[in-house]
């Protein structure tokens, strides 16, 4: 009864018609934010490689998965190098992997993206950033670096 009285007074709002939000959700996040510009593209990479990765990595989840869930040491290894043959390459790890393909940036249907379906990826000093034709993941590693973000 007390559920059904409150589902009654939420479209309403208050006495003025005003609905409380709650808390701000920007004054709870833990981290830094990526910088909105300046990213420098470094290569595009068939869809279909991201989804294999994620494929395998799921494979290795169900084996060495335990109560704590998964290792941070499978998350954090480098799935993929971009830009291997220029003098900064990129590494991508399997935690950015998992981001982008579970999250459903990542076109596909039976485990197949589309043909020539590119997924980029670029940097910006320590961020580097996967966009995908539904949704953008950045990553920061975790490591302290004394370089600046330009």
């Amino acid at each position: 009864d007390h559920l059904l009285t409150e589902l009654d007074v939420l479209p309403r709002g208050d006495r003025e018609g005003r609905i409380d939000p709650g808390m701000p959700l920007t004054s709870s996040w833990q981290g830094l934010l990526p910088p909105v510009d300046g990213f420098t593209a470094v290569e595009d990479i068939p869809a279909q490689v991201l989804l294999d990765l994620a494929e395998s990595g799921r494979d290795a989840a169900r084996e060495s998965a335990g109560p704590a869930g998964l290792p941070p040491s499978l998350l954090d290894q480098e799935a993929l190098t971009v830009g291997a043959d220029t003098d900064a390459p990129v590494g991508v790890d399997m935690r950015t992997v998992f981001s982008a393909v579970m999250c459903g940036f990542v076109p596909e249907r039976a485990g197949r993206a589309p043909d020539g379906e590119p997924v980029r990826v670029s940097t910006r000093g320590p961020w580097v950033r996967l966009d995908a034709r539904f949704g953008t993941v950045f990553r920061r590693p975790d490591a302290l670096t004394l370089d600046p973000v330009r």
